[in-house]
């Protein structure tokens, strides 16, 4: 047996890895001629039904809810489930999964700005220098020191950016009031608001036209990262929320070396610096948090 301290690396660097898998398994299932709205809905649709499976045969408990939370689950679903997997997806259909993962750990950055501007949060050096190293190495990954522009595709980096954003902007808005509630609550109805917003915005009509192969693909990438984030919940029973956190940034290493492996994405120097600029920035963040404050990009 394991010690506790052990476990939960072992626990929050599994949920990682999973996180990282989002990538190459997006891509594969994009071979098939699915679109990244399609793939969204399918994704969060099949982890929604496969929560409310187990917590109805488990604890049916978590899935009462105070009405006053409900606004604020409603906003988690919209913006931080149903938004950013259309935001993620899209900017991985349409980037290289480096900078799709690269341009999604801006979250922290923004954070730091949308406290400081709606919550008068404090703008403090370290902040400051972890958006500098942000905004530097997504410049290098997204290949801005290029002279031709028109090789960087407006669609995606928005995309990517959308994502880093729009988990920001949950994160500051809604967090508090969220924190109030049961993990398995919010993920439940923020997993069932998310597939309301993409079933309106996306309709599976076509959900039969793709292969068996394609299907294992959108269940693993479903269940995955389901399973990853009840992975991370448990390991922030077995660590600190910083400890647990610095641990989750495996994230985006994980997802860059399957691509390359994998994909055999091309992985310049400067795209290598770019990425770890941003790991940097994110690592500052944490460890100017408070200890058992949570900051991690992976969700889902």
């Amino acid at each position: 047996m394991l010690p506790k301290s052990q476990l939960g690396i072992l626990t929050v660097a599994t949920a990682a890895s999973l996180w990282g898998l989002q990538g190459i398994l997006s891509k594969f299932i994009y071979r098939s001629g699915m679109d990244p709205l399609s793939l969204a809905t399918c994704k969060v649709g099949i982890s929604f039904v496969a929560l409310a499976l187990v917590l109805l045969i488990r604890s049916p408990r978590h899935i009462k809810l105070n009405r006053q939370h409900l606004p604020s689950l409603m906003a988690y679903g919209i913006l931080g489930v149903g938004l950013f997997n259309i935001s993620l997806l899209t900017a991985m259909h349409f980037t290289t999964v480096t900078t799709a993962v690269t341009l999604l750990y801006t979250a922290p950055a923004f954070v730091a700005i949308l406290s400081a501007v709606f919550l008068g949060e404090n703008l403090t050096k370290t902040k400051l220098l972890a958006l500098v190293s942000t905004l530097a190495g997504c410049y290098l990954v997204i290949g801005g020191y290029t002279v031709n522009w028109t090789e960087v595709n407006a669609t995606g980096i928005g995309a990517g950016l959308t994502a880093g954003f729009t988990y920001a902007l949950y994160s500051v808005i809604g967090k508090k009031k969220v924190s109030e509630v049961n993990r398995w609550t919010v993920m439940f109805y923020g997993l069932g608001f998310g597939t309301l917003l993409l079933l309106i915005v996306r309709p599976p009509f076509n959900i039969g036209n793709y292969s068996v192969s394609t299907w294992f693909y959108i269940i693993f990438l479903a269940l995955g990262t389901t399973l990853a984030y009840t992975l991370y919940i448990k390991g922030l029973t077995l660590l600190e929320a910083s400890k647990a956190s610095i641990i989750a940034s495996l994230e985006p290493v994980v997802a860059v070396f399957l691509a390359v492996l994998v994909l055999h994405e091309s992985l310049s120097l400067p795209k290598v610096i770019g990425l770890f600029l941003v790991i940097f920035a994110v690592l500052l963040l944490i460890q100017e948090k408070e200890p058992k404050r949570e900051i991690t990009t992976g969700n889902d």
